[in-house]
C-alpha cells in the first residue's frame, strides 16, 4: 500500500510517503513560510523521491491535531 501522511497542525509541517515496497520518503517544508505555499511542492518532491505519482497513492492520512 502506498501512503501519503501529512500534518500541518503545528508551526512545522511534516509529511512522508511510505511505499508498498517498504521505503519511506519524508519531507519537512520550510517552516519560515506558510504551509499552504510549501505543502504542494513538498508533496511532489516526496512522491518523486518515492518514484510515485499521486494516482499511485492508496491512502492519504492527515493529522487532525490542534492548529490550522
Amino acid at each position: 500500500m502506498n501512503i501519503l501522511a501529512l500534518d500541518t497542525s503545528t508551526d512545522r509541517a511534516a509529511l512522508a510517503v511510505a511505499t508498498a515496497a517498504g521505503s519511506i520518503h519524508a519531507a519537512t517544508p520550510d517552516p519560515t513560510s506558510r504551509h499552504g505555499r510549501n505543502l504542494v511542492p513538498a508533496i511532489g518532491a516526496a512522491l518523486r523521491a518515492a518514484g510515485l505519482a499521486a494516482r499511485d497513492l492508496d491512502l492519504i492520512a492527515v493529522g487532525l491535531g490542534p492548529g490550522s
